[in-house]
């Protein structure tokens, strides 16, 4: 915006006329503002966003690992129990599974595959 203040008397003629095309040629005139950043903010800032980005993948990784140790957990606290529970079976003469061989420890040990196996054996007799 250009404000030129003139004078209504001949008198001050040619200083209205100069006023005038100092005006013509100021409006002609064009800038672009640009904003005065100084490079250290610049590297601060983007620092500081590197930082926030690091510290959300920091959170993201750490409720991984505790739901991943979560799980972890729930098995042995699963397996601890099912092995409570056979020792409480093999103990226990009038548990059926009693009758079942002896398997050797490191073994995986299933009630379905023994009656499997000692279904088969029962169909081998029939045959």
């Amino acid at each position: 915006m250009q404000v030129a203040c003139l004078s209504p008397s001949d008198r001050y003629l040619e200083e209205n006329l100069s006023t005038l095309n100092y005006a013509a040629r100021a409006s002609l005139i064009s800038n672009v503002p640009t904003k005065n950043i100084d490079p250290r903010l610049m590297e601060i800032d983007e620092q500081k966003r590197k930082i926030a980005d690091l510290e959300k993948e920091l959170k993201n990784a750490n409720q991984h690992i505790q739901f991943l140790t979560q799980i972890s957990e729930d098995r042995a606290r699963r397996i601890q129990m099912l092995e409570s529970q056979l020792k409480k079976e093999d103990l226990d003469p009038d548990s059926p599974n009693a009758k079942l061989p002896h398997i050797k420890k490191g073994r995986p040990y299933s009630l379905i595959h023994c009656e499997q196996s000692n279904l088969r054996h029962h169909h081998r007799r029939l045959i």
